[in-house]
């Protein structure tokens, strides 16, 4: 991984043999110290509606339609971040923090 990762981005996840694309979520002092694994939303092509925890990328995001849930935290190991897709717009970030308080029940 050349570039650090930033909460905010869509990210290429590879675990074993199978890729993933996942949003992070943690924030900057663990993204930016190596002994920490960054936390990042698994994102999924759907068609159908899956509930308040999943939040559907708009038109502006690097990729549109596209749904992040909120429910399915993961700890990401720095090997297997790759390609950064760009960065999820102000909006989704919102909808997606929301979701996550609410998953949580946080305030």
């Amino acid at each position: 991984m050349s570039e650090p990762v930033q909460r905010g981005q869509v990210r290429e996840y590879i675990a074993g043999s199978t890729r993933h694309r996942v949003l992070i979520v943690s924030g900057l002092e663990a993204n930016q110290t190596e002994a920490v694994q960054p936390v990042g939303l698994s994102i999924v092509r759907v068609d159908r509606d899956l509930g308040v925890y999943a939040v559907r990328m708009v038109d502006s995001d690097p990729l549109p339609g596209a749904v992040v849930l909120a429910s399915h935290p993961v700890r990401l190991l720095r090997t297997g971040i790759g390609h950064n897709l760009g960065f999820a717009c102000e909006q989704t970030m919102s909808y997606v923090e929301y979701a996550m308080r609410e998953f949580f029940e946080l305030p």
